[in-house]
């Protein structure tokens, strides 16, 4: 998935809408998609680049591994099962983390409901009721925001 299929035109609208949603809801964000670098770190510093997306910085907690190798028959759905699997352990090298484990480890114990906003399809079959196809002519709409509250039960 790309952001510009999350957040098209005008992308100021769209990230808006996601930057309300995580601060009215406590909602965070995993990157998934190939705006991702190599560390949370790294993305985080990137996204600093980019006037709009910089307001979404407070909400990010992680990104997924890059493993989508299609030789091997992975798909960006088998990178998500991996962080929804691993979130709670210490990483092994924590300069290197794709998530925020303080984050993650402060709600251990809580149930996590999760959605995902993807324009590419290439998830899990365990993962689509969790999954929101968003279209990169339209980006994310006001419908796909009702469909996350419903997904997300808040």
């Amino acid at each position: 998935g790309k952001v510009e299929g999350v957040t098209e035109v005008p992308k100021n609208e769209k990230v808006e809408m996601i930057r309300e949603l995580c601060e009215k809801f406590e909602v965070r964000i995993v990157i998934s998609s190939s705006w991702r670098l190599w560390t949370l770190d790294s993305t985080l510093k990137d996204f600093e680049k980019y006037k709009d997306l910089k307001t979404l910085i407070p909400y990010i907690v992680g990104i997924t591994p890059r493993q989508c190798y299609k030789e091997q028959g992975k798909v960006r759905g088998d990178e998500i099962d991996w962080f929804l699997k691993y979130r709670n352990y210490p990483p092994i090298e924590p300069y290197n983390s794709y998530y925020d484990f303080e984050y993650f480890m402060k709600r251990k114990h809580s149930e996590l409901n999760y959605c995902i906003l993807d324009d590419d399809s290439d998830m899990l079959e365990n993962q689509m009721s969790n999954f929101i196809n968003t279209y990169d002519n339209y980006g994310l709409t006001k419908a796909d925001i009702n469909k996350i509250k419903q997904i997300l039960k808040i």
